[in-house]
């Protein structure tokens, strides 16, 4: 029954490892959660790779993104090759990276439980699922079949994974003994709601609002847009006067991960003019992160620092070719997705001509009766003359 337990992180925003000490205040004369920087000389070995080295991966799935995207656009035809040996590094990248994960889960499991109650390090023990639903989107084309199985694994797992986490972290944006709530918000409190839009893309491409008839991109949506405005605000409000977040650090660029994948799920909504206003919004916020002048020289404080700048630049590229794809179409505000509401639409479509016909030869001169030609197909919207009916007459 120790008094006082601690253990060394390095936290992603310092340059320096952090000791994070819990214990009784009146024996550390200091409150609770309060952290310490010194030396630490235990850390070696795979058991203490930080949970942020999984910016690799996350790095790495957001490029085969975005060459997937680049390769599926029309007025672009390359892609396909990058996109084969990015999804292939990043697999590979995942599969080490969890491997490290599980030994320090086994060998070092102080270490482990010390980053899930840090309240800055806990957001990157979100990145092994958000790197594995990326890679499940950025897979090759040609794989999509062969691959529907594992995929709609993945999204099942990657659901159960955000679900048990958000419930957690969310729990402590409300109320926290250890400045881990939404007042203290810093930029990567927002890995925790990247997750959302992420799930609703692969469930998009999976057609999982037709096979279970279920709409669940939009479930999926809209956690993750609601819980983001809540943080976006809060940290955009308090980053001057917390001091949690450096200047020109690479975790500022996650503020504009979330929007950008929004504005892909929105144009598979097909809602094309909501997609370009949100990626309005994340370019403007790039600019603007551009402005404060990104640190590309200084020493990385911690494996996978600078991996920080890959992933969302990565979705705002991705989210620029949908935009551009889709210059100069007709706006497109339908969010109907579901089957139902598509037989709906096609079956009002196919009745409309019929009854337009009759309506035209009731009020046409000279037609005794009121029972015209019908069209031979749906689609037929042609309708019989006054001339030839008199003709036939």
């Amino acid at each position: 029954s120790e008094a006082v337990s601690s253990c060394v992180l390095f936290d992603s925003a310092s340059l320096g490892p952090l000791s994070f000490v819990r214990g009784d205040p009146s024996l550390t004369n200091e409150p609770s959660g309060t952290a310490h920087v010194r030396p630490d000389m235990r850390a070696s070995g795979l058991g203490t790779v930080p949970n942020t080295a999984f910016g690799i991966a996350l790095g790495l799935g957001g490029n085969a993104i975005l060459w997937r995207t680049a390769s599926e656009a029309r007025f672009l035809d390359v892609g396909r090759s990058a996109n084969w040996i990015v999804w292939v590094v990043g697999c590979v990248a995942w599969v080490f990276f969890a491997g490290c994960l599980l030994v320090k889960m086994w060998t070092n499991c102080d270490f482990a439980l010390c980053e899930w109650l840090h309240p800055t390090r806990c957001y990157f023990s979100f990145a092994p699922h958000l790197a594995l639903t990326m890679l499940a989107i950025g897979s090759p084309q040609s794989l999509d079949e062969a691959l529907r199985p594992l995929r709609t694994a993945v999204f099942l797992a990657g659901l159960l994974a955000q679900s048990l986490a958000c419930v957690l972290v969310y729990a402590r944006w409300l109320f926290s003994p250890v400045d881990g709530d939404l007042g203290h918000a810093s930029p990567p409190y927002l890995l925790s709601t990247v997750g959302w839009p992420l799930l609703c893309v692969l469930s998009q491409a999976l057609h999982l609002e037709r096979r279970w008839d279920l709409d669940v991109p939009s479930l999926c949506f809209g956690p993750g847009a609601a819980w983001y405005s809540l943080a976006f605000v809060t940290i955009v409000q308090t980053m001057h006067s917390r001091r949690r977040t450096h200047k020109g650090a690479p975790v500022l660029f996650l503020i504009i991960a979330p929007p950008s994948v929004m504005a892909v799920a929105l144009d598979n909504f097909n809602a094309s003019g909501p997609s370009t206003a949100v990626f309005g919004f994340a370019f403007f916020t790039a600019l603007v992160l551009a402005r404060l002048g990104p640190k590309l020289l200084a020493r990385p404080s911690t494996l996978g620092y600078y991996w920080a700048y890959v992933f969302p630049l990565a979705a705002l590229a991705s989210a620029g070719l949908r935009v551009a794809e889709n210059n100069g179409k007709p706006a497109r505000v339908s969010f109907e997705s579901s089957p139902l509401q598509e037989r709906k639409k096609m079956s009002s479509v196919a009745l409309q001509p019929d009854e337009w016909c009759v309506e035209r030869c009731r009020s046409s001169p000279g037609a005794s009766s009121p029972s015209p030609p019908r069209p031979s197909s749906p689609s037929s919207f042609a309708c019989p003359s006054t001339s030839s009916r008199s003709h036939e007459a």
